[in-house]
């Protein structure tokens, strides 16, 4: 799985085609592994496996990354990518009472694929308790249990 987890980050916000391409090969992996024939269900032999969907382990890497950028764990230059709700203004709403992240609303649909987007919004739909975690092996085991 490394090469299909290198820059999973970056070439995840494609669109459905070839997002379902990636599934397909993924599936395709399974059934040769499992030695499964053509018609066996693929989300029997994704769960016999233990892997998750393209589209949640993308998801899982990019919750893992805005992580990283958040703890100090990242280059210098991805450190400034995510802004706090209360690094914006100091209203007590329910985002900063959260500790959720700033979304700066895109204007295309390339800027709804962008890092800086998309990890927002997929931390700011984790629970408090997975926000929270002491190091980035805690986040993983509290996100997969999720």
């Amino acid at each position: 799985m490394p090469l299909y987890d290198y820059c999973d980050v970056v070439w995840s916000q494609c669109d459905a085609y070839l997002l379902s391409r990636i599934q397909r090969l993924q599936n395709r992996g399974a059934r040769l592994l499992l030695d499964a024939h053509r018609r066996t269900h693929i989300s029997d032999m994704i769960s016999q496996l233990g892997w998750m969907t393209a589209k949640e382990r993308f998801d899982f890497h990019r919750a893992c990354w805005v992580y990283k950028c958040l703890n100090s764990l990242t280059p210098s230059y991805l450190l400034e990518t995510f802004t706090p709700v209360d690094a914006v203004h100091n209203y007590g709403t329910r985002a900063q009472v959260k500790n959720n992240l700033f979304i700066k609303c895109p204007k295309t649909k390339a800027g709804a694929r962008t890092f800086a987007y998309s990890g927002a919004v997929a931390w700011n739909a984790l629970g408090e308790e997975v926000r929270v975690a002491s190091s980035l092996g805690a986040f993983r085991r509290l996100y997969q249990r999720k």
